[in-house]
Protein backbone atom coordinates (compact mmCIF):
# COMPACT_ATOMS: atom_id res chain seq x y z
CA UNK A 1 0.00 0.00 0.00
CA UNK A 2 1.35 3.43 -0.90
CA UNK A 3 1.38 6.36 1.48
CA UNK A 4 -0.35 9.67 0.83
CA UNK A 5 2.75 11.65 -0.16
CA UNK A 6 3.63 9.05 -2.81
CA UNK A 7 0.08 9.20 -4.14
CA UNK A 8 0.29 13.00 -4.26
CA UNK A 9 3.60 12.79 -6.15
CA UNK A 10 2.07 10.38 -8.66
CA UNK A 11 -0.87 12.77 -9.13
CA UNK A 12 1.54 15.66 -9.73
CA UNK A 13 3.44 13.67 -12.37
CA UNK A 14 0.18 12.67 -14.06
CA UNK A 15 -1.00 16.27 -13.98
CA UNK A 16 2.29 17.38 -15.54
CA UNK A 17 1.81 14.88 -18.37
CA UNK A 18 -1.73 16.17 -18.85
CA UNK A 19 -0.52 19.78 -19.11
CA UNK A 20 2.18 18.66 -21.54
CA UNK A 21 -0.46 17.05 -23.76
CA UNK A 22 -2.59 20.21 -23.65
CA UNK A 23 0.46 22.32 -24.53
CA UNK A 24 1.22 20.08 -27.51
CA UNK A 25 -2.39 20.33 -28.71
CA UNK A 26 -2.40 24.12 -28.29
CA UNK A 27 0.91 24.39 -30.17
CA UNK A 28 -0.45 22.34 -33.09
CA UNK A 29 -3.61 24.45 -33.11
CA UNK A 30 -1.71 27.74 -33.15
CA UNK A 31 0.53 26.57 -36.02
CA UNK A 32 -2.54 26.16 -38.27
CA UNK A 33 -3.22 28.96 -40.69
CA UNK A 34 -6.43 30.83 -40.24
CA UNK A 35 -8.59 30.15 -43.27
CA UNK A 36 -9.74 32.89 -45.59
CA UNK A 37 -13.41 33.48 -46.25
CA UNK A 38 -13.03 32.03 -49.76
CA UNK A 39 -12.39 28.47 -48.54
CA UNK A 40 -15.49 27.35 -46.59
CA UNK A 41 -14.33 23.71 -46.34
CA UNK A 42 -11.13 24.69 -44.53
CA UNK A 43 -13.11 27.05 -42.30
CA UNK A 44 -15.36 24.16 -41.26
CA UNK A 45 -12.34 21.98 -40.38
CA UNK A 46 -10.73 24.85 -38.48
CA UNK A 47 -13.88 25.40 -36.40
CA UNK A 48 -14.10 21.65 -35.74
CA UNK A 49 -10.46 21.60 -34.54
CA UNK A 50 -11.11 24.67 -32.39
CA UNK A 51 -14.14 23.02 -30.76
CA UNK A 52 -12.18 19.81 -30.13
CA UNK A 53 -9.35 21.78 -28.54
CA UNK A 54 -11.81 23.71 -26.38
CA UNK A 55 -13.47 20.48 -25.23
CA UNK A 56 -10.08 18.93 -24.36
CA UNK A 57 -8.99 22.04 -22.49
CA UNK A 58 -12.22 22.32 -20.51
CA UNK A 59 -12.13 18.63 -19.54
CA UNK A 60 -8.45 18.85 -18.61
CA UNK A 61 -9.05 21.97 -16.53
CA UNK A 62 -11.92 20.29 -14.67
CA UNK A 63 -9.72 17.23 -14.12
CA UNK A 64 -6.83 19.36 -12.82
CA UNK A 65 -9.15 21.24 -10.47
CA UNK A 66 -10.44 17.91 -9.20
CA UNK A 67 -6.90 16.62 -8.58
CA UNK A 68 -5.98 19.86 -6.83
CA UNK A 69 -9.16 19.83 -4.72
CA UNK A 70 -8.67 16.22 -3.65
CA UNK A 71 -4.93 16.26 -3.01
CA UNK A 72 -4.17 19.65 -1.44
CA UNK A 73 -6.25 19.41 1.77
CA UNK A 74 -5.29 15.76 2.32
CA UNK A 75 -1.54 16.34 2.05
CA UNK A 76 -1.70 19.53 4.13
CA UNK A 77 -3.59 17.59 6.82
CA UNK A 78 -0.95 14.84 6.80
CA UNK A 79 1.88 17.37 7.07
CA UNK A 80 0.23 19.35 9.86
CA UNK A 81 -0.65 16.29 11.99
CA UNK A 82 2.56 14.27 11.59
CA UNK A 83 5.48 14.33 14.02
CA UNK A 84 8.04 16.35 12.09
CA UNK A 85 10.74 18.59 13.52
CA UNK A 86 9.92 22.29 13.43
CA UNK A 87 12.57 23.12 10.79
CA UNK A 88 11.57 20.23 8.52
CA UNK A 89 7.91 21.15 8.89
CA UNK A 90 8.59 24.72 7.73
CA UNK A 91 10.56 23.51 4.71
CA UNK A 92 7.89 20.98 3.72
CA UNK A 93 5.06 23.45 4.33
CA UNK A 94 6.80 26.14 2.27
CA UNK A 95 7.52 23.84 -0.66
CA UNK A 96 4.00 22.44 -0.51
CA UNK A 97 2.55 25.96 -0.54
CA UNK A 98 4.67 26.87 -3.58
CA UNK A 99 3.47 23.74 -5.43
CA UNK A 100 -0.16 24.48 -4.54
CA UNK A 101 0.05 28.11 -5.67
CA UNK A 102 1.78 27.07 -8.91
CA UNK A 103 -0.92 24.53 -9.72
CA UNK A 104 -3.66 27.02 -8.95
CA UNK A 105 -1.96 29.64 -11.15
CA UNK A 106 -1.73 27.18 -14.05
CA UNK A 107 -5.41 26.31 -13.71
CA UNK A 108 -6.37 30.02 -13.61
CA UNK A 109 -4.27 30.70 -16.73
CA UNK A 110 -5.95 27.80 -18.53
CA UNK A 111 -9.41 29.04 -17.55
CA UNK A 112 -8.52 32.55 -18.79
CA UNK A 113 -7.22 31.11 -22.07
CA UNK A 114 -10.42 29.08 -22.56
CA UNK A 115 -12.55 32.16 -21.85
CA UNK A 116 -10.49 34.17 -24.35
CA UNK A 117 -10.86 31.46 -27.03
CA UNK A 118 -14.63 31.21 -26.52
CA UNK A 119 -15.07 34.95 -26.99
CA UNK A 120 -13.12 35.04 -30.30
Amino acid sequence: MIDHLTAFSILLVFQGLLFSHIGKTVNEFLKQERPSNIQPKKLKNWKKDKNLLMAKSILSTIFCLLIWYLSVPEVYNIISTSNIDFFEFDVIKTSFTIISISLLAIVIIMLFWIYKMINK
